[in-house]
């Protein structure tokens, strides 16, 4: 290729280049592999049959499981359960207050940089956190609770 004289331009240059054609053996060869290998399609059974077939099986047991169940059962002598009137003491419930609380850092991924206000540069980052807090109650007992989180923090990009 030419070295480009200072005043043509990039797209005179691009302008210049053209691929080359290719050879007729190499087409021939190329067109007679794709009407070899072209797949041949047969029309399957449909959605619904597939549904069909796969869920005949679980249906029918459940049906069969239901009707012994309707059959053994003597639906005309349903017996009457009296509960006699006693009276349960009442119980206060257990009140939990924090003691403590933590947040440790699982993982952290940039997901990338995007512009934000004032066309300044603004990374996006995952973040992974699991949060651990430990409860006491009067009693003495303890609850323990962790719960994990994520969250998309931008992080503002500046440069001195």
């Amino acid at each position: 290729m030419n070295k480009p004289e200072p005043d043509e331009s990039l797209e005179m240059l691009l302008d210049e280049m053209r691929p080359a054609s290719a050879p007729p053996a190499l087409l021939t060869r190329i067109e007679n592999s794709l009407e070899s290998s072209a797949p041949v399609i047969e029309p399957g059974p449909s959605v619904w049959a597939l549904l069909l077939r796969r869920m005949a099986v679980p249906v029918g047991a459940a049906v069969i499981v239901a009707l012994a169940f309707i059959l053994q059962s003597d639906w005309t002598s349903v017996p009457q359960v009296q509960q006699a009137h006693q009276e349960e003491p009442e119980i206060s419930p257990l009140v939990y207050s924090p003691v403590e609380t933590n947040s440790v850092l699982l993982s952290s991924e940039e997901l990338g940089i995007i512009p934000g206000p004032d066309e300044i540069p603004v990374r996006l980052m995952r973040v992974r956190w699991l949060d651990y807090s430990r409860s006491l109650a009067a009693d003495g007992s303890e609850l323990y609770l962790t719960d994990t989180r994520e969250q998309i923090v931008p992080v503002s990009l500046t440069f001195n």
